[in-house]
């Protein structure tokens, strides 16, 4: 979670720039998170506290889950509810497919052009 904590410090940094700017925050993970950022933290109760900022601040975002194996956790799509985003499972999808997911996502964000 700290390289998504990142990201949003990352996109912070560049709204302050430019609050006009669109974001989508894309995760493709397969949800074990088993390191917290702070010592004493359960590392999905810390994910779900990041996507919460996350979904405050305003960011959109995609959740493309890449859990495979007989042990499944299946918590992507409780972590996708608590960012607002979507959520798509790899099974469902081809790799080629990503980019247009994030291309279908983008006139959803685009501020309307003010003239």
């Amino acid at each position: 979670m700290l390289r998504v904590k990142l990201g949003l410090e990352i996109i912070q940094k560049e709204l302050r720039k430019n609050e006009r700017l669109t974001t989508l925050m894309v995760l493709v993970t397969d949800g074990k998170a088993n390191v917290s950022i702070q010592k004493e933290a359960r590392p999905f109760e810390e994910a779900r506290e990041i996507a919460a900022k996350i979904k405050s601040a305003g960011v959109k975002s995609i959740v493309i889950d890449t859990e495979t194996g007989f042990v499944r956790l299946g918590r992507l799509q409780e972590l996708s509810q608590g960012l607002g985003g979507r959520y798509y499972s790899l099974e469902d999808i081809k790799a080629e497919a990503i980019s247009t997911l994030v291309k279908e996502a983008m006139p959803i964000l685009r501020p309307p052009i003010l003239t």
